[in-house]
């Protein structure tokens, strides 16, 4: 029994190192099944799969872009802008989740466009562009609205 205490074992092979990396298997188990159930076009099976996994880790990056990619489909464009957010500031560099947020930026400027909030349309575009100033939906609605806005404050004076 002395031998077995007197040897040094890995930090990784600790209680806590084992336990966190059984959790992130586990999490992103449970997304998989998600975007199965996703892919299924079962949405709310595939959402209690993105919720269960962001309650065992939440930190799972995968699990908020499809959560976000499935809000993002049900116009629930502010639940899905959230996700990809905090998704990107868990790891910066993830693609989809830059592109999905760009996306849906996009998508809920247009529906606010199509509601006539345009103040609010162009915020959204502005945050797409921000985020990727070579987006050519979100820059050529920006420069239609500003034009909009323009010509009503123009109309406004000469009132």
């Amino acid at each position: 029994l002395k031998p077995i205490l007197m040897k040094d074992i890995p930090k990784s092979e600790y209680y806590d190192s084992l336990r966190i990396n059984q959790r992130i298997k586990w999490s992103m188990e449970v997304t998989a099944e998600g975007v199965k159930n996703f892919k299924r076009n079962a949405k709310s099976t595939a959402l209690k799969h993105f919720h269960y996994a962001l309650e065992i880790d939440h930190m799972n990056v995968e699990a908020l872009v499809a959560r976000g990619a499935l809000f993002a489909n049900e116009g629930m464009y502010s639940e899905s802008i959230r996700d990809f957010e905090k998704a990107l500031t868990i790891n910066h560099n993830h693609q989809n989740a830059k592109k999905y947020l760009i996306e849906t930026y996009t998508a809920y400027g247009q529906k606010l466009e199509s509601e006539r909030d345009l103040k609010k349309a162009l915020r959204c575009y502005r945050e797409a562009l921000a985020d990727d100033p070579s987006t050519q939906p979100a820059k050529t609605r920006a420069e239609y609205i500003i034009s909009v806005l323009e010509k009503k404050t123009a109309e406004r004076r000469e009132r």
